[in-house]
């Protein structure tokens, strides 16, 4: 079997991650597996992108010219919208010449992929969604407005006022386009994500499925509890509190508010809490127990010295 997997980049941010390791498990049991991505970090062979150095300038630029639609909305939240309208110039028929037996999409934004492209593939497409933005009208999050069970428009995250905004007009793309794509199966990575899927207009009648990233657990396996502590210049006479999200601090979907004033009510002097995938946030934090900000994590080493066995 001949698969290609597709994400905006192959090893920065945690779609990309989860897709690259689906890709190298892939290849680990023979399957003939390739990533194609519009921004690469690594230097697996194995993932494709565009070589030509005008090419590679214009992937920089991609992300920003993609969003030009979006800054006309100057009361919008902060929550990401894309618009998926600038053409990726042959990216579709690049994919047809390979032949394969399976398209795999992931995130796919950031100017990757013009929506109207996706019909344009030959083979069967499976996406597995990291976000809600395959069946909204643009945004990575509805902020619970549910818009697109039905259609979108007086977009919230936009925090339009029309109903034929830039969410409905990309709704009406999308539902033009998918409806053009023969094969196509819809993997949510979490039942509740796979639920909403169901629940929408744009994918209603579409197979939808469940299926959690995979994980390496010749990787992740069993640490040194004391070796893992002494490695990140963590107490070893402490219960620690382990906190971690892309934007743990800045995001408010990630939950750290709540975990703000639930530690604010712990009554204990032998608790502090560890925190990854931001830096220290600006101001004072609201409770007294100690606090370790390790930043973003790079790389699957540290993160399993970090989750396997701190605890």
């Amino acid at each position: 079997m001949k698969v290609l997997l597709i994400n905006t980049s192959d090893i920065n941010g945690g779609a990309a991650r989860a897709a690259y390791r689906l890709h190298r498990a892939l290849l680990n049991e023979g399957i003939d597996s390739q990533m194609l991505v519009q921004a690469k970090t690594s230097d697996d062979y194995t993932v494709i992108t565009n070589d030509k150095k005008i090419q590679k300038g214009l992937a920089k630029l991609r992300p920003t010219l993609d969003s030009i639609p979006v800054t006309f909305y100057k009361n919008r939240t902060k929550t990401l919208f894309s618009p998926a309208w600038l053409p990726s110039l042959g990216l579709a028929e690049r994919i047809n010449t390979l032949n394969l037996d399976v398209v795999h999409l992931h995130w796919i934004n950031g100017g990757l992929l013009r929506i109207e492209e996706l019909a344009k593939i030959n083979a069967p497409i499976v996406w597995s969604l990291h976000d809600m933005w395959a069946f909204t009208g643009g945004c990575h999050y509805d902020e619970n407005c549910e818009g697109y069970k039905q259609h979108c428009g007086n977009c919230k995250v936009l925090a339009s006022l029309k109903e034929n905004d830039l969410s409905r007009r990309i709704y009406n793309r999308k539902s033009k386009a998918f409806q053009r794509i023969e094969n196509l199966t819809i993997i949510g990575l979490s039942q509740w994500l796979a639920n909403c899927a169901k629940e929408s207009q744009l994918f209603r009648g579409q197979r939808v499925e469940c299926l959690p990233n995979p994980i390496d657990t010749a990787v992740f396996s069993p640490f040194d509890k004391l070796q893992a502590r002494e490695l990140l210049n963590l107490p070893t006479n402490k219960k620690l509190i382990l906190f971690g999200a892309m934007g743990a601090t800045s995001d408010t979907r990630k939950g750290f508010n709540e975990l703000t004033y639930a530690l604010s009510l712990l009554e204990r002097d032998d608790v502090e809490l560890v925190v990854f995938g931001s830096n220290q946030p600006k101001g004072s934090q609201s409770f007294k127990h100690k606090a370790h900000y390790l930043g973003r994590l790079h790389d699957d080493v540290t993160l399993r010295v970090l989750i396997v066995r701190l605890m």
